[in-house]
């Protein structure tokens, strides 16, 4: 399903927003999917495991996982610009004006 903000631009643009989902959540599907009966399963222990399934061994990941937030590297539109540091002493680019090598010198 599309997320509210598409579906406000596809109205404004007088575009149906459902040609923009999925067929599984189409109603025909939803009925054949509930149409057959579902029965539970049963207790672990009367449960039917092949051979080939119990000698797999599964093993944790290696990686350890960080606390905090994960970083997201967002990619950027192409109207959108980079956004350097500018000096306000110099005027170069990649500094500022604390940082600045010339900030002891008088200016003009």
């Amino acid at each position: 399903m599309p997320c509210r903000h598409v579906v406000v631009v596809l109205k404004e643009m007088n575009m149906h927003p459902y040609n923009y989902c999925s067929d599984y959540y189409a109603k025909k599907n939803w009925l054949a999917t509930y149409a057959e009966t579902v029965y539970p399963i049963g207790h672990q222990s009367e449960w039917e495991v092949p051979d080939e399934v119990k000698d797999i061994i599964v093993l944790s990941p290696h990686e350890r996982v960080k606390s905090g937030r994960p970083k997201t590297l967002r990619r950027k539109a192409g109207w959108e610009k980079d956004k350097h540091n500018k000096c306000r002493k110099c005027g170069e680019l990649g500094h500022n004006k604390r940082t600045c090598s010339r900030r002891h010198r008088k200016y003009k």
